[in-house]
């Protein structure tokens, strides 16, 4: 047992190691840090190579410290070397008009929009004409092309067919918030380092370069089509994403509801959901008196049948390692060797892809199997000697491992935990799979036994208007779910160093426990606990008395939050987009309140109606609990169509219309409006942006302007009722050079000048002008597309900044 120990203490700490080195050179990177080059790197790997073989061969202690820091050169050099791209890659065209030919991946994202259809191919790049010369190229693409309602009927491409299409290769976006999804970085993971839109619409070839990928498809909508004629549309997405995951045409109250009882992983493909389905297969064969081998095999052949039908996507591969690998190693009780061949896989894989250590969906399957390996059995035994009934055990013990070895994860990206998943997953996990096996089993049926296989798809439709049902009833009890704020490092640390404990060897642990045994007459397991439980009151709590403000990047558009000294929030203007095809209230603005701890707005100030700055208002208020909504002139109309509400929303009743010379006092924080433009009817307008109101906040000495899309003309009656002086700026209108004038920035003498704007945005914000205008004025320029999110922080004397990137 100890020497068992000691070599998986060791293979973690390699593991560790490995990390370090990985998110070391991932942190210079984003800090523009200079990089040791690649061949300094390779030349100090060889060398400590062969000295950790001359160390093992001398059996020598220094063996295991050699081998330790070569994991975390690895690490580096890894890092690097995925992020160095061939010449000829599609991305060195960035910026370009390009016309592209390719083979299509996987099967078209398709959405259905007023004007007409949406498509979205994933093509792997293999020519490219960029002025007129053609070239080689290699690298993926994601091409878009809109076809319009009425216009000429095209088939759509299947996967393995060449398409051709031209137009400007742009970047990917991502939000550059902490806690939010880095799409940047997940489409990196797929090979997709870049963007088109067919200008003419894309041309198709039938071909056959990936047929058994076409084939998996092939079953995949057999399946569909399967499930939409045995069931409603609503049920038919439900039963199909929980078979292969995804959300595409999923309710939203199923989805919320699911996340709220800890299933929403059922709805993705993750190592949870292949370990449930190892987990039926492996009882199946309990049940029919299977010898363990034979059980084994048909755990792995239907996890490897998951994988296939899932198109072998990497998620689905990782999890299906991670989760089968829990999953026999529990039914065959040999969580040590397990233990090991995790530690060993999780290696591999990140010296196969490091950035997968930034990656949620690995870091999610490795810490659930963590949990299953490590806590679910101590916590398994502990209950059965308590003598509770096997399947609450078992049911229990899983989720409370994969719930609290998962916990800093899901704080940082999620800002949740679910406890009401415990209840869940003992009364409707069971139930979720018998709805996996039948919808399974009714594709298999449909082609010997169509009219029963509709019986039995049937059966799974009843059973999930259940468990939909019964995940309502549970979401909406008090404390289904407890809302938190993401984790420091280092109490994520001690967090981690406590779990670790009761997955220890008895000796280990009783070695650990006997020094400290007693701390006048407390037990150890007490007193670490109430330090644990100190430092999260000292970090919720104990707050420094200083109030925040947090300009949020939602791209193309203005969002800020302010926290107060005291925990109390509101914000100014919320986002959103023009189209309203992305929702940036819930996908970008509730996840950056709830990281930050946020859970209730006490107002809301929206500077005018624009989509761009109360676009994501609708969404914030239905998911936070908020106080006021204090709007600019314009009418009800205008803001329930840009926040996306009806006309007749409770939510609309709290609004209250903003005059000059208000102020409003929260928790010691002044909110000043200086100036409110009265109401114009639109035929009077030119814009809208005339009627952004403008809203100063203070605390102590320190001052922060916010001005919405104030055209000059405004900024000139701004000047003649008051001064705008502050200590920070939020710069008008994106940066347009319709606003920002020389009179206005020596006015208002900012120290910091904040500039909320999308990446490469068609407006070309900010205008150059601005930019020498507001160096003029001596401000220190700080950028939402360039910064990421930008923090500061201020007691009333003193402020200080920090930006995301």
């Amino acid at each position: 047992m100890k020497a068992d120990f000691y070599a998986l203490s060791f293979l973690n700490t390699c593991l560790l190691a490995l990390g370090a080195g990985i998110f070391l050179i991932d942190y210079a990177v984003s800090r523009n840090m200079d990089l040791p080059s690649m061949l300094f790197l390779q030349g100090l790997l060889i060398a400590l190579f062969l000295a950790a073989a001359a160390a093992v061969r001398l059996r020598h202690r220094a063996a295991r410290y050699a081998l330790i820091i070569l994991c975390a050169l690895l690490g580096a050099w890894r890092l690097l070397s995925v992020e160095i791209l061939p010449a000829h890659d599609v991305s060195a065209y960035l910026g370009q008009e390009v016309q592209v030919t390719g083979t299509l991946l996987e099967a078209p994202r398709i959405r259905e929009l007023p004007e007409g259809v949406s498509y979205r191919y994933t093509l792997e790049v293999g020519q490219a004409v960029v002025h007129g010369e053609r070239k080689a190229s290699a690298g993926r693409l994601y091409v878009s092309e809109f076809r319009k309602t009425g216009s000429e009927a095209k088939p759509v491409p299947e996967i393995g067919d060449i398409l051709q299409a031209q137009g400007e290769i742009k970047p990917i976006h991502t939000y550059k918030n902490p806690g939010q999804i880095d799409f940047t970085r997940q489409a990196a993971l797929h090979g997709v380092r870049g963007r088109l839109s067919a200008r003419q619409g894309v041309d198709v070839t039938p071909a056959d370069a990936h047929p058994v990928r076409r084939q998996i498809e092939h079953i995949r909508t057999f399946y569909a089509k399967l499930l939409a004629a045995s069931m409603s549309e609503a049920d038919a997405a439900a039963i199909f994403a929980m078979l292969f995951g995804g959300y595409e045409g999923v309710n939203p109250d199923l989805v919320e509801a699911f996340a709220v009882t800890g299933l929403i992983h059922i709805l993705s493909v993750s190592g949870s959901h292949i370990t449930l389905l190892a987990a039926v297969i492996a009882a199946f064969g309990r049940m029919l008196h299977m010898p363990v081998r034979m059980t084994t095999v048909l755990v792995l052949l239907a996890v490897g049948v998951y994988t296939a039908l899932s198109g072998f996507a990497v998620p689905a591969v990782r999890s299906a390692l991670m989760g089968g690998l829990a999953c026999i190693a529990l039914a065959l009780e040999r969580e040590s060797d397990a233990r090991r061949l995790l530690a060993i896989l999780a290696i591999f894989l990140l010296l196969l892809e490091p950035r997968w250590l930034f990656d949620v969906s690995f870091l999610l399957s490795f810490a659930a199997t963590g949990g299953l390996l490590y806590l679910a059995p101590v916590f398994h035994r502990r209950m059965t000697a308590w003598k509770t009934p096997r399947f609450i055990s078992l049911a229990v013990s899983v989720t409370l491992a994969a719930q609290l070895a998962a916990l800093p994860v899901m704080a940082w990206y999620f800002g949740r935990f679910s406890i009401s998943a415990f209840l869940a997953n003992i009364v409707l996990l069971p139930l979720v799979e018998i709805i996996l096996m039948l919808a399974l089993g009714a594709g298999i049926l449909a082609l010997c036994l169509p009219f029963l296989s509709k019986l039995v798809f049937a059966a799974a439709s009843l059973l999930l208007g259940i468990v939909f049902e019964g995940t309502r009833f549970l979401s909406r009890l008090p404390y289904s779910e407890v809302h938190m704020a993401a984790l420091p490092a280092w109490l994520t640390c001690v967090y981690y160093s406590l779990l670790s404990i009761p997955a220890l060897p008895e000796e280990e642990r009783s070695r650990l426990w006997a020094p400290l045994q007693k701390v006048r007459g407390r037990s150890l397991a007490g007193v670490l606990l109430m330090l644990f439980l100190g430092g999260i009151l000292c970090t919720a709590y104990l707050k420094s008395d200083e109030m925040t403000v947090h300009f949020i990047d939602v791209g193309q558009g203005d969002a800020a939050v302010v926290v107060t000294p005291h925990g109390h929030a509101f914000m100014i203007d919320t986002g959103g987009t023009r189209d309203g095809l992305f929702d940036v209230g819930a996908r970008v603005d509730v996840p950056y309140l709830r990281h930050h701890g946020v859970q209730r707005l006490d107002a809301i100030f929206l500077t005018h109606a624009h989509e761009d700055h109360a676009g994501g208002a609708g969404s914030v208020m239905k998911s936070i609990e908020t106080g006021l909504l204090v709007t600019a002139s314009e009418e009800r109309r205008e803001y329930a169509k840009s926040m996306q509400l009806p006309f007749s929303s409770a939510l609309l009743d709290k609004r209250h219309v903003a005059r000059t010379g208000e102020r409003y006092a929260i928790d010691g924080v002044d909110i000043e409006v200086l100036y409110a433009p009265a109401a114009q009817s639109a035929a009077k307008r030119e814009t809208g942006n005339e009627l952004s109101t403008v809203i100063r906040v203070s605390y102590g000495d320190a001052s922060f302007l916010f001005t919405g899309d104030l055209t000059a003309e405004q900024e000139a009656e701004v000047l003649r009722i008051t001064s705008p002086r502050a200590t920070v700026l939020k710069v008008a209108h994106h940066g347009s050079k319709t606003s920002s004038t020389d009179a206005f920035l020596k006015a208002a003498a900012p120290l910091y000048a904040v500039i909320s704007v999308g990446a490469n945005n068609t407006f070309g914000h900010p205008d150059p002008s601005v930019l020498e205008r507001l160096e003029t004025t001596g401000a220190r320029v700080l950028r939402t597309d360039c910064d990421g999110a930008i923090r500061f922080a201020t007691d009333g004397r003193m402020l200080r900044v920090k930006t995301y990137r």
